[in-house]
């Protein structure tokens, strides 16, 4: 189980991204993101004051090498207080 917090007092947008592995196909699934790959399977599910949070699922360009980008599968969340993440 991994588990990361924010706190904040002001009223700004709070982003979260996660980016996956070449290997791993991920598939959003209601208000979780479901990954499987060759020796693992998760699934990921974010929470804001007991409440589930929509976790956006998309394509993003990531470079894992110097000057060699391409798209993976990216997971986001994001809440305009700080203090709701």
């Amino acid at each position: 189980m991994v588990m990361d917090e924010f706190q904040g007092a002001g009223n700004e947008i709070c982003c979260q991204r996660w980016h996956f592995s070449e290997t791993i196909a991920v598939d959003a699934d209601k208000d979780q993101i479901v990954g499987k790959g060759e020796k693992a399977e998760f699934v990921m599910k974010c929470f804001a004051n007991g409440e589930n949070l929509a976790i956006d699922l998309s394509r993003t360009p990531i470079s894992r090498h110097y000057n060699l980008l391409s798209e993976r599968s990216c997971a986001g969340i994001s809440a305009r207080n700080g203090n709701s993440i």
